[in-house]
């Protein structure tokens, strides 16, 4: 019959630090790795935390400063679309006007589609009205939890 026990004589920890001479030396170099990996995780734990705090913190900042920067206006295509055929895609170059910032900005940009003059699309700028990307998708921002019991 073989019997089995649970009990602190049969732990790593008695490997580590008895003094049994039936211990291998393998079983106490274990041991000591064993101990050694606790003691990183407990270390390094509370530090990658912080670590994920601190980007997550900036990345928020980040994209909150995006979005108040940027915003929409509508520009105006002041001749038809030229197409221009690359490798993996097709783009359409129209001369444009808008106003944004005060001014009338009047750049040759991409549009979205095939354009006639005089046609309308929405496109990004910053604060100078200057052609923008978009912000980033709400998608990409963190996930704020309210602590409220008003339902909205």
């Amino acid at each position: 019959m073989q019997t089995f026990t649970i009990g602190v004589s049969r732990t790593w920890w008695t490997r580590l630090v008895g003094r049994n001479p039936l211990v291998r030396r393998g079983d106490r170099i274990e041991a000591w790795a064993t101990a050694v990996a606790v003691l990183i995780i407990a270390i390094a734990t509370p530090m990658v935390g912080a670590i994920g705090t601190s980007v997550h913190g900036a990345r928020t900042q980040l994209h909150a400063e995006e979005a108040k920067s940027r915003f929409q206006v509508v520009a105006t295509a002041m001749n038809d679309a030229t197409v221009v055929t690359l490798s993996t895609h097709v783009e359409f170059k129209v001369r444009a006007i808008w106003n944004a910032a005060g001014l009338v900005h009047d750049e040759i940009i991409e549009w979205p589609g095939e354009a006639r003059s005089g046609e309308r699309t929405a496109i990004w700028v910053d604060d100078q009205g200057d052609r923008a990307r978009p912000p980033s998708p709400p998608s990409t921002l963190p996930v704020t939890i309210r602590a409220s019991n008003s339902q909205p």
